[in-house]
């Protein structure tokens, strides 16, 4: 009698088991897929292509990055998302660090990710250094105006 109470415990809690992986799996499933569709590759550019992007009067994100930089590596879903949802309101634009060190220089990057938030007029309006989730992300915009 004592085995029958354990083997129907220990189905009950197997059963269990199964249901929240089952559902953890349906839900990062539907999360990623959401994700995927939406989401919009980030450009890469040079400081000749930034000139012309800051003078289109839009507000925007330019992020200095590595590529030995793990964090650097955290950012770029959180910019695609960025640019998939905001991209008609804001430009979001990525920047190699290594290749251009003169301009990092010029904006005063003290590490990577370095994200550097420009007003609609090309100007600085704030900065950020290290990883920021989208959250964090949207949180700066809203602050700032960009985006409501």
């Amino acid at each position: 009698m004592n085995t029958g109470i354990r083997t129907g415990r220990t189905l009950k809690i197997a059963a269990f088991l199964v249901l929240v992986v089952v559902a953890a799996g349906l839900f990062w499933y539907f999360r990623l897929d959401r994700r995927e569709r939406s989401v919009a590759k980030v450009p890469d550019i040079s400081p000749a292509d930034f000139e012309k992007i800051i003078n289109q009067g839009k507000p925007g994100i330019l992020e200095f990055y590595t590529t030995s930089c793990p964090y650097c590596r955290l950012m770029v879903p959180v910019l695609e998302q960025l640019q998939a949802d905001y991209g008609d309101r804001i430009f979001v634009v990525t920047m190699n660090a290594e290749r251009y060190p003169s301009e990092a220089a010029k904006y005063e990057v003290p590490g990577v990710p370095a994200l550097i938030f420009f007003d609609a007029q090309g100007k600085v309006a704030d900065s950020v250094v290290g990883y920021h989730d989208y959250d964090a992300m949207v949180g700066v915009l809203k602050q700032l105006k960009f985006i409501n």
